[in-house]
């Protein structure tokens, strides 16, 4: 079991660094560093593989950290109050734990290296159940333990019980880790590796976390002695059908059919299926007035009406159903309330960005461009000329700036009406804030064209394979994100947000007029 585990280290150690050296491949001026192919420099990999297992506890404490983190930037967005944080901190941190064994199990899950690891490697299934599910867990343990010894005592939580909250967390995890090996063992299903039981827990698991805020379960409930006598009684359970369980050549045998990985092996089929085209989108209307590509640009759109333009439709609509509510409840009930939700948007206006990211998003533009037209177009050299290139990214940019207008011009009538007839004292105000979501909507629309077509990530055989466009991807989300808990006055960080925008509108499609032509290609 441990000598299983030393070998998954080392194996996970050896992965990483190739991913690393592939990506300092991809980066000017640092890529001549690493001449070499990604799969050499086999002696560093025998060193740091060697370490791997006193690395691994190391990697645990940076994760556990990380984790914490989450968790205290999630209770202050939702909270905002540091002394109600410090009263509710122990359940949070078990439920985030709990639940998150629960959604991730380690033997019954879709993760590609069990595929590799029993199918390729030939691994032992039970020495690696073991390994995955009791040796992991407990250096995850460790890492937590340590960093919840030093962070916790902020939240006026006490070491020793510091070290009882993350006992437990382990505890949680064995307990849905035993669920599941029983759950297949008994009954034959394994509801882990359906995506559509994950969604549903998922959404449990928020409205639990809704209730235990909204009601207010605090104080030392976990640390009680009832608490732990119950979870701890559990754990023995889970930990002794864990070790002893005979069925790990099944589960395996199970989770490493190749079914399971088609999609895992070939991610195209995941990023693209949301975008294929069906027959009934096939369907020829008339185009006569247009030519060249002109005509191309309108039969893409025209064909994927069903996948770009019909879901913005239906934003729009549901946006326009909230305003509609709003005004009758106004006029009809009670205007005070809408004017205070006026205000309320006024005042947390710095929730825009992350509104619009979810609303504008065009991304999925992107993929059905990738897919539907330039996967074949760009095998053909009048194509990649720059003329024809900038000409089909000004036709798309015009497009898919109209579609995202029909969202963000619907919220901003909206709020307009809402606000002249229930507090037009508070119009100039609001017209700042129509000004900012429209700029965020063209923000938007041209942050996924520029890195579509600088970094175009896509490769022939349908993977994702472009470490910038992630990065990129990952900062605009982090970014709108973390904007969501600021709170500052519009005359502040209004203005920035929307000359940011504009910036970085301009600078993006500078660069993409001008370096576009060199970087669109297939990887």
């Amino acid at each position: 079991m441990f000598k299983t585990y030393h070998w998954l280290s080392k194996m996970g150690t050896a992965k990483t660094i190739n991913g690393y050296i592939y990506f300092f491949r991809k980066i000017p001026f640092i890529k001549k560093i690493f001449r070499s192919d990604t799969f050499d420099y086999p002696n560093l990999k025998t060193f740091i593989g060697g370490i791997s297992f006193v690395l691994s506890f190391i990697i645990a404490i940076f994760k556990s950290a990380m984790s914490l983190g989450v968790v205290v930037l999630i209770m202050f967005l939702l909270l905002g109050d540091f002394t109600i944080m410090q009263e509710g901190f122990q359940v949070a941190i078990f439920f985030f734990y709990f639940c998150f064994g629960l959604i991730v199990p380690k033997v019954l899950s879709k993760e590609v290296s069990n595929f590799y690891n029993i199918c390729v490697f030939k691994a032992n299934p039970t020495n690696l159940g073991l390994s995955l599910s009791l040796i992991s867990r407990l250096i995850q343990c460790f890492g937590r333990t340590l960093i919840f010894i030093l962070i916790l005592p902020i939240f006026d939580i006490s070491i020793l019980s510091a070290i009882i909250i993350s006992l437990l967390c382990l505890g949680g995890q064995l307990i849905g880790e035993a669920g599941y090996l029983w759950l297949y063992k008994e009954k034959g299903k394994a509801p882990s590796l359906s995506t559509a039981y994950m969604i549903v827990l998922i959404l449990i698991i928020l409205i639990c976390a809704g209730v235990l805020l909204k009601v207010g379960i605090y104080g030392d409930i976990l640390t009680h002695y009832i608490s732990i006598i119950f979870i701890t009684g559990l754990t023995g359970l889970s930990w002794y059908y864990i070790l002893n369980y005979d069925h790990y050549n099944e589960a395996f045998a199970m989770v490493a059919r190749k079914e399971y990985y088609d999609v895992m092996l070939n991610p195209g089929a995941v990023t693209f299926s949301n975008v294929e085209l069906k027959n009934s989108d096939l369907s020829i209307s008339e185009t006569n007035e247009k030519t060249g590509y002109s005509l191309l640009n309108t039969i893409f759109f025209r064909r994927h009406r069903r996948i770009l333009i019909k879901p913005a439709l239906i934003k729009s609509a549901v946006c326009t159903l909230i305003f509609i509510f709003a005004l009758i409840y106004g006029l009809l009930f009670n205007s005070s309330h809408v004017k205070e939700g006026i205000n309320i948007v006024i005042n947390q206006y710095t929730m825009f960005p992350f509104l619009l990211y979810m609303l504008c998003n065009s991304e999925k533009v992107t993929r059905a461009m990738f897919l539907n037209c330039d996967f074949s177009l760009m095998r053909f050299g009048f194509y990649k000329e720059k003329k024809a290139l900038l000409k089909m990214f000004s036709l798309r940019l015009r497009d898919v700036a109209l579609i995202n207008a029909i969202i963000t011009l619907t919220i901003s009538v909206g709020l307009i009406l809402l606000t002249s007839v229930f507090a037009s004292d508070a119009l100039m105000a609001m017209v700042l804030v129509t000004i900012m979501t429209i700029v965020l909507g063209l923000f938007f629309t041209v942050h996924y064209l520029f890195i579509y077509y600088i970094f175009q990530p896509y490769t022939e055989d349908l993977k994702t394979k472009s470490p910038m466009y992630g990065v990129l991807k990952g900062i605009v989300y982090f970014l709108c994100w973390i904007m969501i808990g600021v709170e500052s006055p519009q005359t502040v960080l209004l203005p920035i947000i929307i000359l940011f925008s504009v910036l970085y509108t301009i600078v993006a499609l500078v660069v993409v007029y001008t370096k576009a032509p060199k970087t669109f290609r297939v990887k």
